[in-house]
């Protein structure tokens, strides 16, 4: 009887094929598994983040629309008028420090970052046109541009707006707040394969003494 080498016994042995089998088969399902769980767990985070940046948009609108336009002169004691275009410039820069907390939990981060564009408009300083000054303002990240961004002023032109009805003239004031939260770490692979690396909110809101029944 001819006897079998090393090899052929190897080869024959076709226990041993299965276990080998087994054993890739098993490495490749728990790869993928773990790969589905990360990346539900990532999506998830994602979402959450999302919510959390409109959510904290919403309160920053809200906050600097209604913001007091009267102040106490110091020289005087007087109380004067104080115009929010003369303070959104100061407010703008420390909403952006607040959004930056808020949503990263450190006062800098180089790997996250937001960013915080303001617009403004009062109706009452309406020119002979129709449509008054808009006032733009920045801070902190420099935030992509949004397609298909709705343009600030059909909010409030005298035809009737989304934020006014039609033939209504009452002056009002009204604001929009756009913010990102830029993403540039490297832990966040799945986001920036199958999601956009930088999330976008944004926000208008009407003074409150302009709110319409």
């Amino acid at each position: 009887m001819k006897r079998l080498t090393g090899i052929q016994k190897f080869v024959r042995n076709t226990k041993g094929a299965v276990a080998i089998e087994f054993a890739l088969i098993a490495t490749v399902a728990c790869g993928v598994g773990t790969s589905l769980v990360w990346g539900a767990w990532q999506l998830g985070d994602i979402y959450r983040q999302q919510n959390h940046l409109n959510i904290e948009t919403a309160a920053l609108a809200e906050i600097l629309i209604n913001r007091d336009e009267t102040a106490v002169d110091p020289e005087t004691n007087l109380t004067i008028s104080v115009p929010l275009e003369t303070t959104l410039p100061t407010d703008t820069t420390d909403a952006a420090r607040l959004l930056q907390t808020a949503m990263t939990g450190k006062s800098t981060d180089t790997d996250r970052t937001v960013g915080i564009e303001v617009e403004y408009a009062d109706t009452s300083t309406a020119g002979t046109n129709g449509t008054p000054e808009i006032h733009h303002y920045r801070a902190g990240g420099t935030c992509p541009k949004v397609e298909n961004d709705t343009d600030f002023a059909s909010f409030f032109y005298e035809n009737g707006g989304r934020m006014t009805p039609a033939g209504d003239i009452t002056p009002i004031k009204i604001l929009r707040v756009k913010s990102c939260l830029i993403d540039k770490s490297a832990e966040r692979l799945f986001q920036k394969i199958m999601m956009p690396s930088t999330l976008s909110s944004a926000f208008t809101a009407i003074r409150k003494n302009n709110e319409i029944e």
